[in-house]
């Protein structure tokens, strides 16, 4: 049996229908996202990355095998320590001007 295949207009009309028309927006993006993922890795016109290099927003997850955080984004997660000591505070500077 061949898989079912829509438009986005036509998906939004089935989403509509299982959902409502108002209301699980979430739920809708997701279904909306996991057909997008699907599609992107059956399909044969082009090569399906191996490596995905992104921040680290959650819908990047499961396109590729691998998926990896720009070092630009690495960084905000130590932007928000806030070391008390004088030894930690200068470690973390020197550190932060490595980075």
């Amino acid at each position: 049996m061949e898989p079912a295949s829509f438009n986005k207009s036509e998906l939004t009309e089935k989403l509509s229908d299982i959902f409502g028309v108002d209301g699980f927006e979430t739920n809708k993006r997701r279904v909306m996202e996991a057909g997008r993922i699907a599609y992107y890795q059956s399909q044969t016109k082009y090569p399906v990355v191996e490596v995905l290099l992104t921040d680290d927003a959650p819908q990047y997850n499961s396109i590729t095998k691998e998926h990896q955080l720009c070092w630009v984004h690495e960084a905000r997660h130590y932007k928000k320590l806030n070391p008390k000591t004088p030894v930690m505070r200068q470690i973390y500077e020197q550190y932060m001007a490595r980075f």
